[in-house]
């Protein structure tokens, strides 16, 4: 029995597809199909069936081996991992989550530096909302996050603050809240907000920068998408929101120009964090990291340090600051 073999069989129970998995371990099929067998073999059980109906199903006993295979493979990265940060160079998989209002825009950023810089570290991007990143950081599922920290933290996390982003107004042509140059906080709250729904973190702190208890039921919420729909269904049905700095990439020049102000008195800003396990080893892949990302050409609205205006966020009472 190899990790190979068992890789190979995680790749065919997350796919139900030998074809697909094959492709995701770069490896032909045959090969893999072989090494999955002599896995087979050598534990004495049957991992999957194959049916020309409904294609490959993980047996019984399968889907048991499979969740202890999940465990060798997270602690032979753990080891892999701990003898990296030792030798000071770094190297294997980490695999990474990020939050969807975050990513799109922070990623282009670091991301092709780090790689250059770290050519044996091999980043693995995991873009999923708050809720399923911090119960990815409690499986071992995922190793470090990128988000900003939750309402209700666990006490198995670790929070290294990078920075803090301030809010824009983004609204639909015409809008009263365009008149001006930068919008007055306090004033939000008398127009009515369309904002993306409560799987993200954002909709909380969004809510609490103009100014809302809540949303009413019959308010603008966008189910299931992400900032970029969100800025469509402005345009499309009126309205205004919030949107991170960062975002504003995102815009059109005519739509920054036309649709963006600043918020000011006070200017709403969000935190953002890695986050991380606080059994995780890999402490020197975490600086290395933070430090890509404090580097990499941030907005100079960004503010590194904690900034003047009203900071949107949970008591971190639960965060352990690293």
């Amino acid at each position: 029995m190899t990790l190979t073999q068992i890789e190979y069989a995680l790749a065919v129970a997350k796919f139900l597809s030998f074809q697909k998995a094959a492709q995701a371990c770069h490896v032909a099929q045959p090969s893999l199909s072989t090494q999955i067998k002599k896995l087979e073999e050598h534990l004495g059980i049957k991992l999957f069936q194959r049916s020309t109906n409904t294609g490959v199903i993980v047996t019984e006993v399968g889907l048991r081996a499979l969740e202890q295979m999940e465990v060798i493979v997270r602690e032979a990265n753990r080891l892999e991992g701990l003898c990296s940060d030792h030798n000071h160079v770094l190297s294997g998989v980490v695999r990474l989550g990020i939050v969807p209002t975050i990513s799109p825009y922070l990623i282009p950023l670091f991301w092709s530096k780090f790689r250059k810089q770290y050519p044996n570290a091999k980043l693995e991007l995991h873009e999923e909302p708050t809720k399923r990143l911090m119960e990815g950081l409690k499986a071992g599922r995922i190793d470090i996050a990128i988000m900003s920290p939750p309402k209700d933290a666990p006490d198995f996390v670790i929070e290294k603050l990078l920075y803090y982003e301030p809010f824009v107004l983004y609204a639909s042509s015409g809008h009263p809240l365009l008149e001006v140059d930068e919008v007055k906080a306090p004033t939000l709250a008398k127009h009515e907000l369309v904002t993306i729904d409560d799987a993200h973190c954002m909709r909380e702190q969004v809510i609490a920068a103009c100014g809302k208890a809540d949303l009413p039921s019959d308010s603008g919420i966008l189910r299931n998408g992400g900032l970029q729909a969100l800025i469509s269904l402005v345009d499309a049905e009126g309205g205004y929101t919030l949107i991170p700095k960062l975002a504003e990439s995102m815009l059109s020049s005519e739509q920054r120009r036309r649709g963006v102000r600043p918020v000011v008195a006070k200017t709403p800003y969000r935190r953002v964090s890695i986050v991380y396990n606080r059994n995780q080893v890999r402490k020197r892949f975490i600086e290395a990291l933070f430090q890509s990302v404090r580097q990499c050409g941030l907005p100079d609205a960004v503010s590194l340090t904690s900034p003047k205006g009203n900071v949107i966020e949970p008591v971190l009472d639960h965060f352990q600051q690293a």
